[in-house]
């Protein structure tokens, strides 16, 4: 992020290419790294101050370099398929959308309630259900 800072806010292209590079070394590290995208895509919508046209510029390198890691990901024969513990957002866009759906209110209540979830998926749908209301009662009443 420093170089992204940098580069918006004094123009310079070694920072620039540092940037590019930084993330690029992150997506031959790990598939995590494409959560930068989320960091990059916030910095220029809300803080970087110049012109459109160049924040487009510089989010389609970037672009470009997450684009050009998923194809080689892809050909080289990297990735998950059929374990059911990981969906893979790029090989099977619609079951993992689909699947963000069904955990979503799961992932909420996470965040608001902060229930022991490691064992939840093993209960029964009914018992889910139940725990689920209990839990939203429970922080309603705090």
């Amino acid at each position: 992020m420093g170089c992204i800072t940098a580069t918006s806010r004094r123009g310079s292209l070694a920072y620039g290419v540092g940037a590019v590079l930084a993330l690029a070394a992150g997506l031959l590290g790990g598939e995590g790294a494409v959560t930068a995208a989320g960091y990059l895509a916030s910095y220029t919508i809300f803080l970087d101050t110049r012109p459109w046209v160049a924040r487009l510029r510089e989010m389609a390198v970037y672009g470009f370099v997450v684009v050009a890691w998923r194809a080689a990901y892809h050909a080289l024969g990297f990735g998950v398929f059929g374990s059911g513990l990981y969906l893979d957002p790029g090989q099977d866009p619609v079951h993992f959308v689909l699947n963000a759906v069904n955990w979503m209110p799961i992932l909420v209540l996470d965040v608001l309630t902060r229930p022991i979830l490691n064992r939840y998926s093993m209960l029964s749908p009914a018992i889910q259900a139940m725990g689920s209301g209990v839990q939203v009662c429970l922080r309603w009443l705090r």
